[in-house]
């Protein structure tokens, strides 16, 4: 079988390879003479190949280096071979316009037929190698988080500023120390199967680590790291970064203090609250049944004058009491589970919460208007669309003008039942109809003194409102006054769209 012609017997063709070549070639005699440069050369250090052939190789070193070379060409050195031959060495070679270049140089010794031996020495720029190592390092030394190169014997063989002064030590003196000598002692169990880790597959364990300060308080480290593995993909050592986590762990601790004390103090106020729900009941209930009493004639008849102070104290009772009611209530209603789900008779539930707010206002000289839609219907808590109601309806009682109006109405929402109350009063304040319901906010000024009331009444309706997955909102309404608008979903159909 024919084959092609070998590169050997065609110079022309082992010429381009040379050239083709990214490495510097270059070949020397004995005296330092260059008797071949390929193009890379040129690339490297701004010589062409013309230029190079004939001079000295010295033009390619930095002066200091060149001495030396050409005390090794005059002196046989029997050991030359062991020395340099073959060998790779990390050398800085000299450009034409005398700017420096790193470069990495093997030398190879070459002795032709006629006993004249020649070197040929190739060469790499390690320019952007430099480069990047010198990027790496920078990076290494200058961000703010804390990077170890770690052995896996557990020395940690290089230390940046950041790790050294989270611990408050310098950065010299970690260098070369046994990483477990800092650690809390309740972490070295977890230290040592990360260094298990990295040594058998190669990936060390993430989590949290107590490390001691040279002050000897403890710094919280996040700690991650990878396995650098050597030429034969070996583990050969860690690079791991360490994050200070100590401000948010204290953080941590803090807020869960703080919650432990929240609820220390809600169940304080729980028992408080249980306590007090008997102690103001009774007195209250005493007051008003014997106020019923004395205004029924069960005791004989009362003058006129006597009867009105009974009846005065009689609604200023029932106030009181209904005052106590919602302070009870606002403190309670926090968990949506205990809310009933059934059909409600929309009609009832309007009735019911117009005698409790009428009973409480005691005004007979305001109307009370009711519209309830025919298809209007709901699946809700029933008790608590009553407790709705009537604080809405006493609100609007309350602020209704002298033989005023209030109107109560319900009709189909788009999921469920949209109820309006509105009056004929004064309005409600920009600044209260924005931030509707806050607790014991009144409006101030007239609307305080003349109307009175604790501000609980719409904050109860929120919360119970959003409790039921609802909305509500403040508009100016028909009749001059404030018109609250309450948007509450069929809990049916919450529970089969979940």
């Amino acid at each position: 079988m024919q084959t092609g012609p070998a590169i050997s017997h065609d110079p022309a063709l082992f010429a381009d390879i040379v050239d083709a070549t990214h490495d510097a070639i270059v070949v020397i005699d004995d005296h330092g003479i260059v008797q071949f440069a390929n193009r890379a050369t040129e690339l490297i250090f701004g010589y062409s190949p013309v230029e190079l052939v004939g001079q000295s190789v010295n033009l390619l070193m930095r002066p200091e280096e060149a001495a030396g070379h050409d005390r090794h060409l005059r002196t046989v050195d029997p050991d030359i071979r062991q020395r340099i031959i073959g060998r790779g060495r990390q050398l800085t070679g000299r450009r034409r316009d005398g700017t420096p270049v790193p470069i990495d140089l093997v030398v190879s010794m070459l002795t032709r037929s006629d006993d004249v031996r020649l070197y040929i020495g190739t060469i790499r720029d390690l320019s952007d190698r430099r480069l990047a190592e010198e990027s790496l390092r920078l990076s290494f030394e200058s961000t703010g988080v804390g990077q170890a190169v770690v052995g896996l014997d557990g020395r940690m063989l290089r230390v940046n500023l950041a790790l050294a002064r989270s611990l408050g030590r310098e950065a010299a003196a970690l260098a070369g120390a046994d990483f477990r000598s800092l650690i809390h002692p309740d972490d070295l169990a977890a230290a040592e199967r990360w260094l298990a880790a990295a040594r058998v597959d190669g990936r060390p364990l993430d989590g949290m680590r107590r490390y001691i300060h040279a002050e000897g308080h403890i710094v919280w480290f996040r700690v991650a790291g990878a396995v650098i593995r050597d030429a034969d993909g070996h583990p050969a050592h860690c690079i791991t970064q360490f994050a200070d986590v100590t401000p948010l762990v204290e953080a941590e601790r803090r807020l869960t203090r703080a919650l432990a004390a929240a609820e220390t103090a809600s169940a304080a106020k729980s028992a408080f609250l249980a306590h007090m729900n008997h102690e103001l009941r009774t007195p209250l209930n005493a007051v008003i049944g014997f106020a019923e009493l004395l205004i029924e004639g069960l005791h004989g008849p009362l003058p006129q004058c006597q009867r009105d102070y009974v009846t005065a104290i009689h609604q200023a009772g029932r106030r009181l009491l209904a005052i106590v009611d919602d302070i009870l209530d606002l403190t309670r209603l926090d968990d949506p589970s205990l809310l009933a789900s059934e059909a409600v008779d929309l009609d009832q539930i309007v009735r019911q919460g117009l005698d409790r707010a009428a009973a409480a206002e005691g005004r007979p000289d305001v109307t009370v208007k009711v519209a309830i839609a025919p298809d209007a219907a709901l699946a809700g808590d029933a008790t608590v669309m009553v407790r709705i109601i009537a604080n809405l309806a006493s609100n609007a009682i309350k602020f209704a003008r002298p033989r005023g109006q209030v109107r109560i109405e319900a009709m189909p929402g788009t999921a469920g039942v949209v109820i309006r109350v509105e009056d004929d009063g004064p309005g409600m304040p920009d600044a209260l109809a924005r931030d509707i319901g806050r607790p014991f906010e009144t409006g101030g000024g007239v609307l305080s003194r003349n109307h009175g009331g604790a501000g609980l009444g719409l904050a109860i309706v929120r919360r119970l409102v959003t409790l039921m997955g609802g909305r509500i909102r403040v508009e100016t309404g028909r009749l001059g006054g404030a018109m609250v608008i309450v948007d509450l979903p069929d809990r049916h159909v919450d529970e089969r769209a979940a």
